[in-house]
């Protein structure tokens, strides 16, 4: 028996494409309606309507590098076509290239400057690559346009926290729980920043509030036999 690199399913056979016989035919299918004939007529209808079609469709495959291209040719089409911007950007990021990433929400920023998920999503970008100071930043705007959605003060108080900044850090994790009690990471991350800081008691308080809203929590009940 082998197994299908891509469902991941057990068949006796794998076709000449080295895939199972209904991916074969699914990507056959994809080929015809996308990259045929067809998607060239629907191009000469409506070029911006095609193009977005067929990127998303090469996203969802996980086909970034082709959605690149297609997001590419809207921009070449609209240079200030704020979708294509933002989701070439999520594309470059799923694929690792967060450098890209950067520069197209830098572009939507430029386009749309109110508009929160730019700066979050540069934010991430600018956090993977190690570029907390930037990452704060960016965090700090979404805050500023969004302040009462907790991911901006998550993220920041990670940031802070990779800066070693650990003060300003329990500060936004506890902005996070004051606006939803129930957010479980902000618990084990404040515990973890208040054990870096030394402060084993404050730890092991917010372990336990993990705990009583997962008692099955495997990684806080390390953390917290870690401190005895």
């Amino acid at each position: 028996m082998q197994h299908c690199p891509i469902c991941r399913k057990e068949v006796e056979k794998l076709t000449e494409l080295y895939i199972c016989e209904d991916c074969a035919k699914e990507q056959i299918l994809f080929q015809q309606k996308w990259e045929g004939k067809a998607f060239k007529e629907d191009v000469e209808r409506d070029p911006t309507d095609a193009y977005f079609k067929r990127a998303f469709a090469y996203m969802e495959k996980g086909d970034f590098n082709r959605a690149i291209m297609d997001f590419s040719e809207l921009i070449k089409l609209n240079p200030n076509e704020t979708e294509a911007f933002s989701n070439r950007g999520m594309a470059y990021h799923n694929k690792g290239d967060f450098s890209h990433a950067v520069e197209d929400f830098s572009e939507l920023i430029k386009l749309n400057p109110d508009e929160a998920d730019a700066y979050y999503n540069r934010g991430a970008a600018y956090y993977e690559i190690g570029d907390f100071d930037h990452a704060v930043d960016d965090f700090a705007e979404v805050i500023r346009l969004t302040p009462d959605d907790v991911d901006g003060y998550f993220h920041r108080g990670l940031s802070y926290r990779k800066t070693g900044q650990f003060d300003l850090a329990i500060g936004d994790f506890t902005e996070v729980i004051k606006i939803d009690p129930s957010y479980i990471h902000a618990y084990f991350i404040r515990g973890l920043t208040y054990k870096e800081r030394g402060d084993s008691d404050q730890a092991a308080v917010d372990f336990n509030e993990v705990l009583k809203l997962d008692p099955n929590h495997g990684p806080t009940k390390e953390a917290l036999a870690g401190l005895k």
